[in-house]
């Protein structure tokens, strides 16, 4: 989702780079960009890291927002509290059918 591992431990909190992260793979900026365009939410699992069985189990959907100057989101809910985007394990564009 972020190209790199996040490793915290006592005091820290590093994000390393790691060679499985291949750089054609869609991250969460890409996809983030993409559903502001689209004006489409993300659904989006946060925190520890989904279970396999059913990886989409704990997902909540989150709108984009963006300042419009340079490329800058933030993850928000409905009632506008924002999400940090460093805990988010994985994410996909909300499909609207009309």
């Amino acid at each position: 989702m972020h190209g790199t591992v996040q490793l915290r431990y006592r005091g820290l909190d590093e994000r390393l780079p790691v060679p499985w992260a291949y750089h054609d793979e869609p991250r969460l900026g890409d996809l983030a960009k993409k559903a502001a365009a689209l004006g489409v939410q993300l659904e989006v699992v946060l925190g520890v890291a989904p279970d396999l069985a059913d990886p989409w189990a704990r997902a909540e959907r989150l709108w984009v927002k963006s300042d419009g100057r340079a490329w800058q989101y933030w993850l928000v809910t409905d009632l506008g509290a924002e999400v940090d985007r460093t805990y988010v394990q994985r994410a996909r564009l909300v499909v609207v059918v009309h």
